[in-house]
């Protein structure tokens, strides 16, 4: 007789969650629909509430990729309910149908993969073949290069401009926008991974001190960090920190400390409430360093208040700015599906492609990229994730990227669970960041992504070459034979 196969616990969970899920979300988008915003608010926090506890009781893991979506999406959908501004509208029934589909999508391919995988006893990775002899000074030299090229990158356009960093400019908001070199910005924004690269590299050296005994017999300490080594790398992450702050861009400054502190308490392996308390302090001094960065830009006196239009004008700008830009991200796209005369098929998913490529310096590229887009202020053009998704394919499109995006979240979790090296490490709390900022801009049709992406493997293959090569090579030498 044939064995009954068993029911795999994490299909289970899963469905459990969607239950949990579809039983909340649906009534909390028909109240909003209908207008009942606080009851559709209440809705919603209970969603949160139910979602994140399923998940947690599946993986004892607060800070899952799974929860954070869970608390950052519908938690900005939450807070879209208090309608403060006159810039929101009542939200499209397509707005709420893909506002659904992104979540439970990115659920669905985080749990197929895990529920494929779940026999499997290796998970393919670069870091599957790192060899313990040269893996650090790999990662060492890796964080060199990312420094010199970010570097580099900076000074170039600080002779190209005279070195008028926006820090240094007054009176011009979005001094930002102008000052990078097309191709070499991207080299100058991608100094924050020396930042995760360094934290593991301490790690890891760390954990391979031991003790040797000298010629006279006594022990002796071998391994870890010198002074002088870690100093030089202090010096090295400090110049790779400071160019986003002379830059005043508040996305690479939160986007650098982020990834910095998600590895560090990744390999620490704190308790839950360590963790938050970790990521608490986080926020905080990231919200310090938002206000600064701000502040910087130099806003005209009631600029900003004109801009985020509040019904009560004279709400603090400390709750306005927040508030705006969470909430807009999503007033946008409701205002695409509401505007939107054809969908583009590709174009806006593709652009990244074109751009890195090169394909857009090509005359005919002009009317080909030209596609519609819609924002409630001039000025407030930030978008949610799924926003090009739905101009290229509608809500089909929305939930492609879901699925895809939460099989490689699901893929990423794997391999930095499995082997805390550099490469799984990375790209896992970068997934993370996309994840908790979802309701903040479209990642994946922005070609900066995929350069960080493209770059987070190149570093994977830098810091595994001899591995990389010694197996490959094995395995060639083995077919040979055959």
């Amino acid at each position: 007789m044939a064995k009954r196969k068993k029911f795999s616990p994490k299909a289970a969970f899963a469905i459990v969650r969607y239950c949990i899920g579809l039983l909340l979300f649906v009534p909390a988008a028909y109240t909003a629909f209908q207008g009942k915003n606080v009851v559709s608010l209440v809705l919603f926090l209970l969603l949160i509430a139910a979602e994140t506890a399923a998940v947690f009781a599946e993986s004892h893991e607060i800070l899952d990729i799974r929860i954070v979506l869970t608390v950052s999406w519908f938690g900005a959908v939450a807070l879209s309910r208090l309608q403060l501004s006159s810039l929101q509208e009542d939200w499209t029934k397509i707005t709420w149908l893909c506002v659904g589909l992104y979540y439970f999508g990115f659920m669905a391919g985080f749990d197929l993969v895990q529920i494929l995988s779940e026999k499997r006893k290796r998970v393919m990775s670069l870091d599957a073949v790192a060899t313990p002899a040269s893996y650090l000074r790999n990662v060492r030299s890796a964080i060199l290069i990312i420094a010199a090229l970010s570097l580099a990158g900076f000074l170039a356009e600080c002779i190209r401009f005279n070195f008028e960093m926006p820090i240094l400019v007054r009176n011009k908001p979005h001094a930002y926008t102008d000052f990078h070199i097309t191709g070499i910005h991207y080299f100058v924004v991608s100094g924050f991974l020396a930042h995760g690269l360094t934290v593991y590299y301490f790690f890891a050296k760390k954990k391979a001190v031991g003790v040797v005994k000298t010629e006279a017999g006594s022990p002796k300490k071998e391994g870890g960090v010198s002074k002088k080594e870690a100093l030089f790398l202090i010096a090295v992450n400090m110049i790779c920190f400071l160019i986003p702050v002379a830059l005043l861009s508040k996305l690479q400054i939160v986007f650098g400390a982020g990834i910095t502190l998600l590895i560090l308490i990744f390999l620490l392996r704190l308790s839950n409430k360590k963790k938050l308390l970790i990521v608490g302090i986080g926020l905080a001094l990231a919200a310090g360093l938002f206000v600064i960065v701000t502040i910087g830009r130099h806003y005209p006196d009631g600029y900003l208040q004109e801009v985020f239009a509040f019904y009560d004008p004279t709400t603090s700008v400390a709750i306005q700015y927040p508030y705006i830009y969470v909430v807009n991200n999503l007033e946008n796209f409701n205002l695409l599906t509401m505007k939107l005369s054809q969908y583009s098929y590709g174009t806006r998913q593709l652009y990244p492609f074109i751009c890195l490529t090169g394909l857009k310096f090509l005359p005919s590229m002009g009317e080909f990229l030209s596609v519609e887009r819609f924002f409630t202020e001039p000025t407030l053009t930030t978008v949610s994730v799924i926003y090009d998704a739905y101009g290229d394919f509608s809500y089909f499109g929305v939930a492609l990227l879901a699925l895809l995006f939460g099989a490689f979240s699901s893929y990423a979790y794997s391999i930095k669970n499995k082997y805390q090296k550099a490469f799984g490490l990375l790209l896992y709390a970068q997934l993370w960041i996309y994840a908790a900022l979802s309701f903040f801009t479209t990642w994946f049709s922005n070609p900066t992504t995929w350069f960080y992406l493209l770059a987070t493997l190149a570093i994977g293959f830098w810091c595994t070459q001899d591995g990389f090569f010694k197996f490959h090579g094995s395995r060639l030498k083995a077919e040979m034979k055959l």
